[in-house]
């Protein structure tokens, strides 16, 4: 049996992509009462945090003044505007697809994205898990389309499958010698002949 202590720790280890795509199949596999009642706790604990993300919500669900924010205009490769992407994708409305669209033409869906993405070009692991938690809110929210999603699933497979080949090839030894035939073996076999 399963023991919920252990399954909440396990929870809370987990990245960010990772909760969110966990939390998003339980809420799945709720029937629509049990979804209801979830939406209402999640409301109630929103609140606590409404006033410090009420001038973010703003600018995220208004397309105005999000073509207005010059903060954007560097792009995903910078770290202060990914971050600031993550806050405006996390408060846009469900129904506000002009901002979903407008987020996924400028600043999502760029040539910088794709390149670095698709080339195997994300190194830092920061920027991975940044990456990660992008393509994840953006597979999983409701504004974007189902080829947006689509892009977003795709990006998000890539940089997966990146970071599980670098796990790969980091905790693989170096395969030089047989077992039992380290360098200072060999050294003194070949002392030995001479």
């Amino acid at each position: 049996m399963v023991c919920k202590e252990d399954v909440l720790l396990w929870f809370k280890d987990l990245e960010g992509y990772k909760r969110l795509d966990v939390m998003y199949e339980l809420l799945s596999m709720c029937v629509p009462f049990e979804v209801r009642f979830l939406g209402s706790c999640i409301e109630e604990i929103g609140k606590h945090s409404y006033q410090e993300l009420r001038g973010s919500a703003i600018i995220a669900n208004d397309i105005d003044k999000l073509t207005k924010d010059s903060t954007l205009t560097q792009g995903l490769f910078d770290e202060g505007v990914r971050h600031r992407v993550l806050i405006y994708l996390s408060l846009l409305s469900a129904s506000n697809c002009k901002c979903a669209n407008w987020l996924y033409k400028t600043l999502l869906r760029t040539e910088w994205v794709e390149s670095c993405v698709l080339r195997g070009n994300v190194k830092d692991e920061n920027l991975q898990s940044e990456l990660l938690l992008l393509f994840t809110m953006g597979l999983y929210h409701p504004a974007f389309t189902f080829d947006q999603k689509n892009f977003f699933g795709n990006m998000l497979a890539h940089v997966i499958e990146q970071r599980e080949c670098k796990k790969h090839l980091t905790t693989k030894p170096f395969p030089s010698y047989s077992p039992g035939m380290g360098y200072n073996h060999l050294q003194t076999i070949i002392v030995s002949f001479n």
